[in-house]
């Protein structure tokens, strides 16, 4: 554990503060199913005895069903797309745990468990910075048009920068997609209900702009 993160909660940033919370829920999902395997596999060896609940685990696992027990987040994946999806979020986990005190290069906001947590955080980090009361707050979005891997840099988070934003991808969109070049939404592709949206950056701005 970096040794910034061992600081009392009055010295972790909004952003930190998420991290912690996403790392704790992913070590007990973790420990669940490395826990739940460990006895099923002593119940087939007739180490320990086989409950209802270790039951049904195997049935799941045999049907490539999510066991129940798993289930911390909604999914409507099979068994083996749902720990391709854990994987993805354990690794963003891994990668933003050097400098959790701010939001990675790009945010994927759907491998989270609490996704508006993360929205609350860039609204605090503009509340420190400004002094402006966090309910005077709003999330303004800007649509990039961009892809991930055509992201070249995170955005500049410093405090004394203006508008703090991150960027942030993993939404759809339904019945309609984005058209990259004018932005604007346009009719969804053939035979696809869902259509990812291009990065988008997240800021948070005072509602004294709309006026």
């Amino acid at each position: 554990i970096p040794p910034d993160m061992l600081k009392g909660d009055e010295n972790r940033s909004p952003f930190q503060n998420v991290f912690l919370q996403e790392a704790d829920r992913m070590n007990s999902l973790i420990t669940d199913i490395l826990s739940s395997m460990n006895d099923l596999e002593l119940a087939m060896s007739g180490q320990l005895t086989m409950t209802e609940m270790l039951d049904k685990l195997q049935d799941c696992l045999i049907m490539y069903r999510v066991p129940e027990q798993w289930q911390k987040y909604e999914t409507i994946r099979t068994l083996l797309p749902w720990l391709a999806n854990l994987s993805y979020r354990i690794e963003q986990l891994n990668n933003w745990k050097d400098n959790s005190s701010v939001a990675p290069k790009i945010l994927y906001i759907n491998y989270l468990f609490n996704p508006q947590a993360f929205l609350t955080a860039i609204k605090q980090t503009e509340a420190q910075r400004s002094k402006i009361e966090l309910n005077k707050l709003y999330i303004q979005t800007e649509i990039t048009g961009k892809k991930p891997e055509n992201v070249e840099g995170g955005i500049d988070q410093s405090l004394k920068k203006a508008a703090i934003g991150v960027n942030i991808y993993g939404m759809f969109l339904e019945g309609c997609k984005i058209d990259i070049n004018s932005k604007f939404l346009d009719e969804s592709e053939p035979k696809k209900l869902l259509m990812e949206l291009p990065v988008v950056i997240c800021r948070a701005v005072s509602y004294t702009h709309l006026t």
